[in-house]
């Protein structure tokens, strides 16, 4: 446990595990295998960003409705969370599970426009896309997908509309990873987003490689990469912004 004095900059990684000051007290040092301390974290959320009465961070329930992790929450009732924001305010909500998929098994796999980095990471417009793929391959098993199908199929018994987010999706993810991280130490749901792995978005850089992006050296990198390698894959929700409770 330490102390920083107000006013004093400071950094934390991406996780919510370490922390770094150019002044700090250090009141009590405590081994690496104590429990963890919720109040911690809680208090990492307290700094999330909030729009229209939404943090990031919250559950968005299977009513649509979103609650914030310290509250009492029906865990069976959880549909996703919220990692972010559109320009327009409305949450950007992703799913609590993420899988390990290809793009692709072969080139030559457009389905939407072919971007630059520049312009992929300002690119939030995965539901288009995957409904163009969904377009596309209509009666058609022999043009899907791997990444676009573990979306769309994702909770699909539920009948529930979930996508393939494009790269600025993906990227406003890890950027907001400490929140994220914060929520599910809190509640136990969701994943620990960590620097282990690469992520895919829809966004493609031409017909053989599409843009991925990770946590490296405290900040969100983005690199296009061989369809045909296996990525991790978080499928994103078309979510209504309802009151949150």
């Amino acid at each position: 446990k330490a102390i920083i004095p107000a006013g004093t900059e400071y950094w934390m990684n991406p996780f919510g595990t370490e922390i770094a000051a150019k002044q700090m007290l250090i009141t009590e040092k405590r081994g690496s295998n104590e429990s963890v301390d919720i109040q911690f974290f809680k208090e990492i959320l307290e700094d999330a960003p909030e729009k229209n009465g939404v943090r990031i961070g919250d559950y968005q329930m299977t009513d649509d409705s979103f609650v914030h992790p310290t509250k009492k929450i029906a865990k069976t009732k959880v549909r996703d969370i919220v990692c972010g924001f559109y320009e327009d305010g409305s949450p950007i909500v992703c799913a609590l599970e993420m899988f390990r998929e290809n793009w692709n098994i072969k080139y030559d796999s457009r389905i939407g426009e072919y971007t630059s980095q520049e312009k992929a990471m300002k690119l939030f417009n995965g539901r288009e896309v995957t409904a163009q793929y969904q377009k596309r391959i209509d009666g058609n098993d022999k043009e899907r997908l791997a990444a676009f199908e573990k979306c769309i199929n994702y909770r699909k018994d539920k009948k529930e509309n979930w996508y393939f987010g494009s790269l600025g999706e993906n990227m406003t993810m890890l950027d907001n990873a400490v929140y994220l991280n914060a929520a599910h130490m809190i509640t136990g749901l969701g994943f620990i987003i960590n620097a282990e792995g690469w992520y895919w978005s829809c966004s493609e850089y031409n017909s053989s490689t599409s843009w991925n992006c990770s946590l490296c050296g405290g900040k969100t990198n983005c690199y296009q990469d061989s369809k045909l390698y296996a990525c991790r894959v978080v499928p994103f929700y078309a979510s209504t912004n309802k009151k949150k409770v």
